[in-house]
């Protein structure tokens, strides 16, 4: 893949936003997150829930349940952040880390902190209405493949009986 800007694929048609193209509200173009989301099934799955998008900021929250081990939990969120957008993460309810991101729109976003030890990228496309694929790089670089991905499926949402649309 081609590169655009630090590491961003230009396949993916993204918005820049370190070209000065910003949107009055750049959270508000992810509106394609916002819903429920499973990869797995039965006993093992991930889920990630996502709020729509209001006043420059989305909240989400995943959790990873597996058989005999305990389950993990991460609280997210994107938010416009003096105008940038911004994705943090806070695993297990830590503290949060903060990954500026570098692209986005309604074919994707991509959030990095090249610094940080795992993950240093994160980026997360849909593929079509009802599924989205994310992927988590522990390096940064146009041929460096994923850590590992994850392809979600629109679900219900967990524990409120609600179907999805």
């Amino acid at each position: 893949m081609t590169g655009v800007g630090r590491g961003v694929p230009a396949a993916l048609g993204f918005l820049l936003l370190a070209s000065g193209l910003r949107a009055q509200d750049p959270v508000a173009q992810l509106a394609w997150l916002a819903g429920c989301w499973v990869v797995g099934s039965g006993e093992s799955r991930t889920e990630e829930l996502w709020t729509t998008a209001a006043d420059g900021l989305m909240l989400g929250v995943s959790r990873t349940v597996r058989p005999g081990r305990n389950p993990a939990f991460e609280y997210l969120r994107i938010e416009s952040d003096g105008g940038d957008p911004v994705f943090r993460a806070s695993p297990g309810g830590r503290p949060p880390t903060s990954f500026p991101i570098v692209a986005a729109g309604p074919d994707g976003f991509r959030a990095e902190l090249p610094e940080h030890d795992f993950p240093r990228a994160i980026e997360y496309r849909p593929v079509g209405p009802d599924s989205l694929v994310a992927h988590v790089y522990g390096e940064i670089g146009d041929d460096v493949e994923p850590a590992f991905s994850l392809r979600f499926a629109r679900g219900a949402c967990p524990g409120t009986g609600v179907a999805p649309p």
